[in-house]
């Protein structure tokens, strides 16, 4: 009795721990740069995961910089990520504007510079502008009024006719943990609806030759 009720305890202390938490990505430092006579991607990533209790007390943290990324071999996982699967999981406009809100995103701090460039000018100017306005119309649901100084960013055009990229970026971003798990159970949902509804057209489309 007394180990069921230590079970029980246990379980109920985890999930306050899991309703209460605050993850808190602090980017430190992100350098990401092309721009030079190798035309070869340089970077500097220095990244800090934290978890919060009532988002002040810390319960893990987690340091990632560039010696960090080699040892685990984080870039080249990443490449090896199936994109027909992440298809599957593939959002509209909308979803993702929903996802946001949901999420509760809070972005504390913002000092973003990027610039771009293609061998066309024009594609360039497409980009630039898609980035500024896609910044523009998320920031509004993610930034508190009081937050709103402490954000800035620029995106600029670089006319070199390269494909040349350049950004530097820090920012500090609060996600309550107990809505990235109700994300993740939608989203696991869907797929398994959609699996199922294919599974279901497939047995309507050999059910139509009996």
């Amino acid at each position: 009795m007394l180990v069921f009720f230590i079970i029980i305890l246990s379980i109920i202390v985890i999930n306050l721990i899991i309703i209460l938490s605050t993850l808190r990505l602090n980017i430190l430092d992100i350098n990401i740069n092309n721009i030079n006579k190798q035309k070869k991607m340089h970077y500097e990533i220095k990244i800090k995961v934290q978890l919060y209790f009532l988002n002040k007390i810390k319960i893990a943290s987690i340091y990632l910089d560039n010696s960090k990324i080699k040892k685990y071999n984080i870039l080249k996982n990443i490449k090896q990520i199936n994109i027909k699967q992440v298809e599957k999981f593939a959002l509209d406009y909308k979803e993702i504007l929903g996802i946001i809100k949901t999420l509760q995103i809070k972005l504390k701090n913002l000092d973003l510079v990027l610039q771009i460039g293609t061998i066309d000018v024009i594609i360039t100017s497409i980009i630039v502008g898609f980035i500024s306005a896609i910044i523009g119309i998320i920031l509004p649901h993610i930034v508190e009024s009081k937050k709103v100084s402490n954000c800035k960013y620029k995106i600029e055009p670089l006319y070199h006719m390269q494909n040349v990229i350049k950004m530097n970026l820090n920012c500090i971003i609060e996600i309550k943990v107990v809505h990235i798990i109700y994300i993740i159970y939608n989203l696991l949902k869907r797929k398994r609806v959609d699996k199922n509804e294919r599974t279901s057209n497939r047995r309507s489309y050999d059910y139509s030759y009996e």
